[in-house]
């Protein structure tokens, strides 16, 4: 499992804050070219997942198919990603989906479905994950749900910058120009997004590094946080 240490950044653009990475004294160097990154994530018709992320529960999960590049109704090579979290330590589980358009689910759907099936056969609790159901009280329970059962929730966009540190133990993300859409009834997006002006920069390493990690943060002079895009992206669009 890897810690993903992240920063939300307002007070400057991303040029700042790449001259400042730049300067760093681990020399961070481009890892892969900058590109668009897209995400459709998938909840619960009650938001469980969401819920799950805002209140902060030790152990959460999200469901999302990532792709890259400018075109959001046709979409190439498509990857559904598990992003499972405990405390926090997290792992990411991916899989493969077919091509797909924008206008209908249900291919979607039984692509998901599939994977995740399959997925199920070495590990059952990818596909029947423990959600929260928050009740009146604000108690949480953990009751079981088919994730076949999951409808997409929202859709975002950003541009991603990609550096690793010079011993390769450190990945570091920095993410600008975040586009949130609502996604409606025919799965398609609104034309009308939320843009959030943030710059987010995100620190990823495997476990076994985290003692050097003080050595990274020190000369990086941003508030250390929480920062969800999807928490966020809900929030913004107004989509709960």
């Amino acid at each position: 499992m890897r810690y993903e240490r992240k920063y939300r950044i307002e007070a400057m653009d991303h040029h700042a804050v790449r001259a400042i990475v730049d300067g760093h004294p681990v020399s961070f160097r481009k890892l892969f070219p900058d590109r668009q990154v897209n995400n459709i994530y998938l909840d619960t018709r009650d938001m469980s997942f969401f819920r799950e992320n805002l209140s902060g529960l030790a152990q959460r999960r999200k469901y999302r198919v990532r792709w890259y590049g400018a075109d959001l109704l046709n979409i190439s090579a498509p990857i559904l990603e598990i992003k499972i979290k405990d405390t926090e330590l997290g792992e990411k589980v991916s899989a493969p989906l077919p091509d797909f358009s924008m206008g209908s689910f249900t291919p979607l759907r039984e692509a998901v479905g599939q994977r995740l099936r399959e997925l199920a056969e070495a590990a059952p609790a990818l596909a029947f994950p423990a959600v929260a159901s928050v009740e009146e009280s604000a108690d949480i329970q953990r009751v079981p749900f088919p994730v076949q059962d999951l409808v997409p929730s929202l859709l975002n966009t950003y541009k991603r910058a990609y550096l690793i540190s010079n011993d390769g133990r450190f990945r570091l993300t920095i993410d600008r120009e975040m586009r949130f859409y609502g996604i409606n009834h025919h799965f398609r997006p609104y034309r009308n997004f939320s843009p959030d002006h943030a710059v987010v920069v995100e620190v990823k390493y495997e476990a076994e590094h985290d003692q050097f990690y003080d050595g990274i943060g020190q000369y990086l002079p941003f508030r250390l946080g929480k920062n969800s895009k999807y928490v966020n992206g809900v929030l913004l669009t107004g989509n709960v």
